[in-house]
């Protein structure tokens, strides 16, 4: 009875350490200065605008977005909004590990909402959702998929991600005078 009892409280205990311990978020603060913008005013029409979205970060393989990040485009029907779901991590640009390696930034998802202003004026606004990044395998395999699964840390969006797509719908539209992008100082953890 006594080994039953350990092997029940082992195993519960093995269940939360396993899956239910979820990392604090990194409460760091970006410089105003070095954020970039996360809307751009374009002045082409709203169907301009949203054949440049799919050509420029569309999940088809010649996306110019989609040949380095494993994007997947989908169009919320109820809302009309843009998403890009990915699968896979983005090497972050701002957040490092303490040896000089890269996180892979991995948000839940970007929404792309496009709003047209007049007929040749469109305004795209980028927002992540839930950004954090990849940081480690659980110790032991989680109880539900029986496999080790990868720890994520919430983070603070950068910017970074959300005006590198601006720049690729704004260079699909041949927009050439937007300003460069800013990356902020690297945040070591």
């Amino acid at each position: 009875m006594k080994i039953l009892n350990f092997v029940i409280i082992f195993f519960a205990g093995f269940c939360f350490f396993a899956c239910c311990t979820e990392e604090k978020p990194l409460l760091v603060k970006i410089n105003p200065i070095e954020m970039n913008p996360t809307s751009y005013l374009f002045a082409k029409s709203e169907e301009d605008v949203i054949n440049a979205i799919i050509e420029a970060v569309g999940s088809h393989k010649s996306s110019k977005f989609n040949k380095y990040n494993k994007y997947f485009l989908h169009e919320n029907a109820t809302t009309g909004v843009f998403e890009l779901l990915r699968d896979d991590g983005n090497i972050s640009k701002v957040y490092f590990r303490k040896n000089g390696e890269p996180y892979l930034f991995t948000p839940d998802k970007i929404q792309i909402f496009v709003n047209s202003l007049n007929e040749n004026e469109t305004e795209v606004n980028i927002n992540v959702v839930k950004p954090k990044v990849r940081t480690q395998l659980t110790m032991f395999p989680t109880p539900r998929t029986f496999h080790r699964a990868w720890k994520f840390k919430p983070v603070l969006s950068t910017t970074v991600e959300e005006y590198e797509i601006l720049q690729l719908i704004g260079k699909e539209l041949g927009v050439t005078d937007m300003p460069e992008i800013k990356i902020p100082e690297r945040v070591v953890f």
